[in-house]
């Protein structure tokens, strides 16, 4: 019995044994499988297909670990998962997914090095190193071209205003009188000479000679009457008198130029200078018919003007094309002006000749300006055409300077009474550059 009793204690030990071994190795193997997800529930047949869910966010990475892989989204081609297929989930890290791959840092290759100089053999003297030469710069370019020497000389045609006062003092109206204004002044010839002559590439210095002309009025026959005082309102009677007039000017300048502005289309000057000019007039009345008094009666009238005078000039020249230039010079004079006045009488007032005359000294200005054309036909010579104006604003003509306002004394006195003349000019000529 006892003997029984223990072979029963022994046969359950091996089973406890035997049972605790099962359960251990069932637990093991419960613990290395991955759990696995509930089934879907059953979908209706007559029911919708659902949407499918979207896949979970992949586990936050570590900063050690690489980024997932997330898999393109699929095309137009990809097999379509059915509805009732379990949702995916992403991939968990693993230890063969490989960390992102970082792009190598670039290579600095170091330029090589020049090659060593040869070795110098004993005895040898190695020669000194040779640099390229600096680069010479060139010198500036001047402020305008080289100015060379310039000889100009031009003939023309020049004209003069006409006289416009009468002879003597106001007569009556409703009487004729005699006057000046009847006798136009016939147009004259003109030269000019000048030369110019560079001193630097930017400066130069002009001398020049005009004649304006020598201008005539001759033979014109009058009818008249000349007024004169004392008495007030004296009237001669009704007579007929041969006017004639001349008239000459020219003169001569010096002036320094300094061109301050060049292109290649235009330039631009100013200067300075002196000029002087003579501004000299006659006139005669002859043949009085009848005589006033007894007698052959004559009037004679001279005035002489010399100016004197600093001058302000400008200089453009304009080249729109090669080998012509458009000019526009203007200058600008004032000083002292000097006049000489003659007058003689034969029995006009009173019978017998007489004689008078003054000499003043007073201030003066005038202008003078031009348009040229000129045409280069060669490096040293070119032809040029220039119409332009002389203004004197202040000289005796000879219509202003007969007094017959003191007769008492029985003379035609002088009198200085200045007023403008005006000399257009049109000129044609040369110039030579050497």
């Amino acid at each position: 019995m006892r003997r029984g009793r223990t072979r029963w204690s022994a046969v359950r030990v091996a089973l406890f044994a035997s049972a605790l071994a099962y359960g251990l190795s069932t637990a093991s193997a419960f613990a290395d499988d991955p759990p696995v997800p509930p089934e879907a529930p059953p979908v209706p047949v007559d029911a919708p297909p659902a949407p499918p869910e979207s896949p979970p966010a992949p586990p936050p990475v570590a900063p050690e670990s690489p980024a997932p892989v997330t898999p393109p989204p699929p095309g137009p081609d990809a097999p379509k998962t059915p509805p009732d297929a379990p949702p995916t989930e992403a991939p968990a890290p693993t230890s063969e997914m490989k960390p992102a791959e970082v792009p190598p840092a670039p290579v600095v290759i170091p330029a090589p090095a020049p090659p060593a100089p040869p070795p110098v053999a004993p005895g040898e003297a190695r020669a000194a190193p040779t640099f390229a030469p600096a680069p010479v710069l060139a010198p500036c370019a001047p402020c305008c071209p080289a100015r060379r020497w310039t000889l100009r000389m031009e003939g023309g045609a020049t004209w003069l205003s006409d006289l416009e006062e009468r002879i003597g003092v106001g007569v009556p109206g409703g009487v004729p009188e005699l006057s000046w204004d009847g006798i136009p002044y016939d147009p004259a010839l003109a030269a000019r000479l000048g030369l110019e002559v560079g001193l630097t590439d930017c400066t130069a210095l002009e001398v020049g000679f005009a004649y304006y002309g020598s201008f005539r009025a001759d033979g014109d026959r009058v009818t008249g009457a000349f007024g004169f005082a004392p008495p007030a309102g004296g009237v001669s009677p009704q007579l007929t008198v041969s006017l004639d007039a001349e008239a000459e000017v020219y003169g001569a300048r010096a002036a320094w130029w300094r061109r301050f502005a060049s292109g290649s289309c235009f330039t631009a000057e100013y200067g300075a200078g002196v000029r002087w000019i003579r501004f000299h007039e006659s006139g005669d009345a002859t043949d009085w018919q009848p005589a006033p008094v007894a007698g052959t009666p004559t009037l004679h009238g001279e005035a002489t003007d010399d100016l004197v005078a600093g001058l302000l000039g400008a200089r453009l020249a304009f080249h729109p094309c090669d080998g012509w230039t458009i000019g526009l010079a203007g200058e600008a004079f004032g000083g002292w002006m000097h006049r000489d006045v003659d007058v003689r009488d034969t029995a006009l007032l009173s019978a017998g000749a007489h004689a008078s005359s003054l000499e003043e000294d007073d201030v003066s200005w005038g202008f003078e300006a031009e348009l040229s054309v000129r045409r280069a036909l060669s490096d040293q010579f070119a032809v040029r055409a220039s119409v332009g104006v002389l203004y004197l604003a202040d000289v005796n003509r000879l219509d202003t300077v007969f007094d017959f306002g003191r007769a008492a004394t029985g003379v035609v006195q002088a009198r200085d009474e200045g007023r403008e003349a005006w000399i257009p000019n049109v000129f044609v000529g040369f110039e030579l550059t050497f």
